[in-house]
C-alpha cells in the first residue's frame, strides 16, 4: 500500500511590485499556516517518507516551515517538473517515485493540486472530496492511500481520498 499527500504551498506575499511569480516567498499567515500543517502531520503520524517539491521560494519555504513542524529529518527533491504542474504532470512525478519510500508528499501548485486531488479521490471520503471540489486553499493538504505496490500502478481506480485537511480549520481548532 502507498500513501500519498498532496499539499498546495501556503499562503504567498504580494507585497513586492514587479517580483517575479516563481521569486515570490510566503505571508506571514503562510509561514504560521506551514508550521501548523506540520505539527498536524507528527500530531497524527502523517510523515512521509519523501517530499519532492516545486522549484518556487513559495513551495521551498512551505517544505522548510512544515519539516520544523514534523520535526523529523525527509528527504526531499526539489523539481521545476512541479512548478504550476498539471494534474497529469503530478501523476506522473507520482509515477516515477522510488518504491523504497511507501508514502510520499508532493508540495505543489493550483490548480493542478485540485486536479489531481479531485481525480485520484473519486473514493473514500465524500465530504472531504466535496470541499476540494469548492476549494484547494493555500496549505491544505489532500490524503490519498493507494493498494498499489508500486508508485507506476497509482491510480484512480485504485485511491481513496483519506482526508483534506484546510489550515484555516487547524487554527481555528475545527479539525
Amino acid at each position: 500500500m502507498k500513501r500519498l499527500y498532496l499539499l498546495r504551498h501556503a499562503k504567498s506575499s504580494w507585497n513586492q511590485l514587479g517580483q517575479e511569480d516563481h521569486e515570490r516567498p510566503l505571508n506571514e499567515r503562510g509561514r504560521k499556516n506551514a508550521l501548523e500543517i506540520g505539527q498536524f502531520m507528527r500530531n497524527n503520524d502523517l510523515v512521509p517518507n519523501l517530499i519532492v517539491c516545486s522549484t518556487s521560494e513559495r513551495t521551498r519555504e512551505t517544505c522548510s516551515i512544515l519539516l520544523s513542524g514534523i520535526e523529523r529529518e525527509i528527504a526531499c527533491q526539489f523539481t521545476e517538473e512541479l512548478y504550476l504542474a498539471n494534474a497529469t504532470t503530478i501523476l506522473n512525478i507520482v509515477h516515477g517515485a522510488s518504491d523504497e519510500s511507501d508514502s510520499l508528499m508532493l508540495i505543489t501548485h493550483a490548480p493542478g493540486v485540485a486536479e489531481a486531488a479531485l481525480m485520484l479521490g473519486q473514493y473514500g471520503n465524500d465530504q472531504a472530496n466535496k470541499l476540494i471540489e469548492q476549494k484547494y486553499p493555500t496549505g491544505a493538504l489532500g490524503i490519498f492511500d493507494s493498494k498499489a505496490d508500486m508508485w507506476v500502478d497509482v491510480s484512480p481506480e485504485n485511491c481513496r481520498l483519506i482526508d483534506f485537511i484546510r489550515p484555516k480549520y487547524l487554527s481555528a481548532g475545527c479539525e
